[in-house]
């Protein structure tokens, strides 16, 4: 699941980098993300990206840190609104594809899963529970957490941009910290192998362990702006979807252990059926 995740890190001065919102990769030189992920951190742009290592205190082996050329918020979007709250992130270099880094499939139309997964960042507030001396977390262990989308959730917000939900199942409260920019999203058996499909991106929430409400910026409600800046005004058309079919497959050759190919046919990263 998390192959496809990155974070967004943000200067602070002396070398050092903090990593804060998330994001989602979806060839070798583009990340989704949320708009408000702007200005998110310090009020400054983030400077750089890392892909495959999702480690916010240290970088592991094999982590990537790239260089952000552009921050590009959707046109439309409003500070303090969901609706179009939404953005790429055009890499300086790009990425490596291989076993940690795999870019995800974007949904490009308005298919709904009867549920959903999320990852939030956790347990964060254990030692308070458990009134132990020695550290349990260092805050970057990934938990998983099974959304059902619930229009009844949204509380006043009507605009099939957004999409809300709550958890399926109560965790202990304050041990799942929602990431803003990372995805909602569903593997799913697609030809002969799982795929993820992102069906949207956390915009708000606040404790994704207790039944709280988090919403979702629609990934398909925005699939012909992600394409324009993508592949290019005027290519879009022509090229077809082809920001969905970017995508790389392991070999089946254990032997050898997995070996990657760049696919730009893509029927894999089609839209699934249900």
């Amino acid at each position: 699941m998390a192959k496809h995740r990155v974070y967004l890190g943000y200067n602070r001065g002396s070398n050092r980098i903090q990593w804060n919102c998330g994001g989602v990769l979806i060839n070798e030189d583009y990340v989704l993300t949320v708009a408000h992920c702007d200005k998110f951190v310090f009020n400054s742009t983030p400077t750089h990206v890392k892909v495959g290592d999702l480690d916010i205190h240290k970088d592991q082996p094999g982590a990537q840190i790239i260089r952000v050329a552009q921050f590009i918020k959707h046109p439309n979007y409003r500070e303090g609104y969901l609706e179009n709250d939404i953005a790429l992130v055009k890499l300086a270099t790009d990425v490596r594809f291989g076993p940690e880094a795999i870019p995800a499939c974007i949904v490009d139309n308005g298919l709904t899963m009867p549920m959903y997964e999320m990852a939030g960042l956790g347990p964060y507030n254990l030692n308070n529970f458990l009134r132990d001396n020695e550290p349990i977390s260092n805050n970057n262990t990934l938990v998983l957490t099974r959304m059902r989308v619930d229009p009844t959730a949204c509380k006043g917000i009507i605009s099939p941009n957004v999409m809300c939900g709550q958890n399926s199942k109560f965790l202990v409260p304050q041990t799942c910290r929602v990431e803003h920019g990372g995805p909602l999203e569903r593997e799913t058996w697609h030809y002969d192998r799982y795929y993820t499909y992102v069906f949207g991106l956390t915009a708000a929430g606040q404790d994704c362990g207790f039944g709280k409400e988090a919403y979702f910026v629609r990934t398909s409600a925005h699939i012909k702006w992600i394409e324009s800046i993508v592949l290019g005004k005027g290519q879009n058309q022509a090229q077809g979807r082809r920001v969905q079919r970017q995508i790389v497959f392991p070999s089946d050759d254990d032997d050898y252990g997995p070996t990657y190919a760049y696919n730009t046919i893509g029927m894999p990263c089609t839209t699934p059926q249900t």
